[in-house]
């Protein structure tokens, strides 16, 4: 009976499901080892285990989703809210500046909360502030939050990275063949018209436009998405 009864227990044990488990995305370590119980919330007996050292005070670790992925297979955990682009980002609390060195301090810069691809168009709901080493901060790295709003990635973007000036741009306002308001200030009276883009442009950019009732080809500037200005003298 005995011998029933514990392979009976050790059968129900082989089917329990993998344990259910939460990824958490901001990871901020106030001792000196990261942890799965720091990555993943419910990782339970699991939790304790070392899957390496903190980060340098200043620093930031991300942990791309391959990493995410090994952790838990090697783990059997039950990743629920699981995304093809998830990340996690590990810190120390900012508190523990007592690793700093003589010549580095704490910054407050930008940064993206989630990752961005090629492209995307930098909102203000994508940015928030973090604490770095001075030493990671370069004279080209965006330094305010109106640095990166409203801006477009020129790459893969990873999220709590200092970002640099370089790799965004102006994003694209007009498409090549889209309609576009024209409007040209003469004096007093402000003229409108229709023109049919004839190239991509940003905001700012000379774009050549033609006219819906003329058909001539003619220039202006971009003010704003499908808007351009018409200079009086053209």
């Amino acid at each position: 009976m005995k011998v029933f009864v514990s392979a009976l227990l050790l059968a129900s044990v082989m089917v329990l499901p993998a344990q259910a488990a939460t990824l958490n995305e901001k990871v901020v370590l106030t001792g000196d080892v990261l942890t799965v119980g720091d990555v993943f919330t419910g990782a339970e007996s699991h939790s304790d285990h070392v899957l390496g050292p903190a980060p340098r005070a200043g620093n930031i670790l991300v942990l791309n989703t391959k990493t995410l992925d090994r952790i838990v297979n090697g783990f059997d955990l039950n990743w629920q809210d699981r995304s093809p682009f998830a990340t996690a980002s590990v810190r120390r609390d900012a508190a523990q500046k007592d690793e700093l060195s003589a010549n580095e301090t704490v910054m407050k810069v930008p940064a993206l909360r989630v990752a961005l691809n090629r492209g995307d168009v930098i909102k203000s709901s994508d940015v928030h502030m973090i604490e770095i080493s001075s030493k990671l901060v370069r004279d080209n790295s965006a330094l305010q939050p109106k640095d990166l709003v409203g801006q477009s990635a020129l790459k893969l973007t990873k999220p709590d990275e200092v970002i640099s000036k370089n790799d965004l741009i102006a994003p694209k306002v007009i498409k090549r063949g889209e309609l576009v308001t024209i409007t040209l200030n003469a004096g007093r009276i402000a003229l409108t018209s229709k023109g049919r883009a004839l190239e991509d442009a940003r905001m700012g950019d000379i774009i050549k436009l033609k006219n819906e009732s003329s058909d001539k080809v003619i220039q202006a500037r971009v003010t704003g998405h499908r808007e351009a200005i018409m200079d009086p003298q053209s």
